[in-house]
């Protein structure tokens, strides 16, 4: 079975992340988040959420990981982002 995968790029183009189509589909992989962290990260009003396993997402480029302790549970997550072009990649909590 072939698998279609959506991919999405980073303003200069430098990163791209590709997940397979069937997870945009199911509303139980994606959210929105309105905290603060989120709404900086994005320079945004919220930021909207894909929710999967890892080995589900394709990331080709090497994004550079910035460590967000500043959150409102305490909790670390690590940003990925371009360093070239600043777009957020994604984030990701370790524990």
């Amino acid at each position: 079975m072939t698998v279609n995968l959506v991919t999405g790029k980073c303003l200069c183009g430098q990163i791209s992340v590709s997940v397979p189509e069937t997870i945009l589909i199911e509303s139980k992989n994606v959210g929105l988040c309105y905290c603060k962290n989120c709404r900086q990260t994005g320079g945004c009003l919220a930021s909207y959420n894909l929710y999967l396993p890892e080995k589900d997402a394709i990331i080709q480029g090497e994004p550079k990981i910035y460590l967000d302790s500043s959150t409102t549970n305490g909790q670390i997550i690590q940003r990925a982002f371009c360093e070239n072009c600043g777009s957020p990649i994604y984030g990701r909590n370790p524990s």
